[in-house]
């Protein structure tokens, strides 16, 4: 276990020896470990190949995609440990951080089965899988005019993505409304497949008061853009940046603190009060004004 968490360090983008360890061939290794029947040891051991996959070149992209296996990779984003679940989707959100590493996420996986891996991590009772899962929706949102036309299409996902915006996780609701901006910024005349999911009237609403429920996370750097980048959009449907790629030390046996990603360590859970009124996030609410300004430039 030592070993593997080592390892977590070592393979970091800002590692000295990290290129030198990859072409050693000890991912290889790393995907042995992922198949092991210990919950800390497939964790950890995903959680390394993770942090190499963080700000990797395309060819190394291909290369660890290639020896963890696609529908190994699959099976991950539905592991039965919550953990392991998180860690699959962070790699999603590391591999499709350019377009031609998502067109070859795409292409790898089909269309089908990402929708699929999307929609049931969006759909799941864990904030911060919910959170980075929406984080990589943003970078299929940012990608090709195929790939956003793809989601266009879900029905589902735009109304989990709508669900989002009035979370209990702070981070949830900050990822959903960059995200939302995104959509809107990348598609400035075609909205109607977010009126008709009531995305309009959700995004209102995180500005007036609503309802939430359960445990929230404070609110600190998790790794969202700034709102104020989505200025230029107003102009001119910006350009927005992909959500950056994340990565992290490893963990025995509990998530550690991360960069760029939710954590216990770095969100420790309140018990959300119930009528919560209007959003307090300044990142929220400035993401969620610049949205429903540019759902009005669309009307125009």
């Amino acid at each position: 276990m030592a070993a593997l968490m080592s390892m977590c360090n070592l393979l970091n983008d800002y590692a000295p020896f990290r290129e030198e360890i990859v072409k050693s061939g000890a991912i290889k290794h790393l995907v042995q470990h992922t198949r092991s029947r210990d919950d800390d040891i497939r964790l950890n051991a995903l959680w390394a190949i993770r942090n190499a996959l963080c700000n990797a070149k395309h060819s190394e992209i291909v290369e660890i995609m290639d020896s963890l296996g696609w529908d190994h990779f699959v099976h991950l984003t539905d592991d039965h440990d919550r953990r392991v679940r998180e860690q699959s989707i962070i790699i999603l959100q590391n591999i499709t951080t350019t377009n031609k590493d998502l067109t070859h996420t795409v292409d790898a996986l089909g269309n089908q089965k990402i929708v699929t891996i999307l929609q049931q991590a969006m759909s799941n009772n864990d904030p911060r899988t919910v959170e980075n899962a929406i984080r990589a929706l943003n970078n299929v949102i940012a990608g090709p005019e195929p790939c956003r036309d793809l989601i266009l299409h879900q029905r589902h996902i735009l109304s989990l993505l709508k669900n989002g915006l009035t979370s209990a996780a702070v981070g949830v609701r900050c990822a959903a409304a960059n995200c939302v901006c995104e959509l809107l910024a990348r598609q400035p005349f075609r909205h109607r497949e977010l009126r008709d999911v009531g995305m309009e009237q959700a995004l209102k609403s995180v500005l007036g008061g609503r309802e939430r429920s359960g445990a929230y996370p404070q609110h600190g750097s998790h790794g969202v853009p700034s709102a104020s980048g989505f200025g230029a959009a107003l102009a001119a449907s910006g350009s927005f940046v992909a959500t950056s790629p994340v990565q992290a030390t490893g963990a025995m046996g509990a998530i550690g603190t991360s960069v760029g990603s939710t954590s216990d360590a770095a969100f420790p859970l309140q018990d959300a009060p119930g009528l919560m009124g209007k959003e307090l996030d300044r990142e929220v609410i400035e993401a969620v004004k610049v949205a429903i300004a540019l759902l009005d430039k669309g009307k125009e």
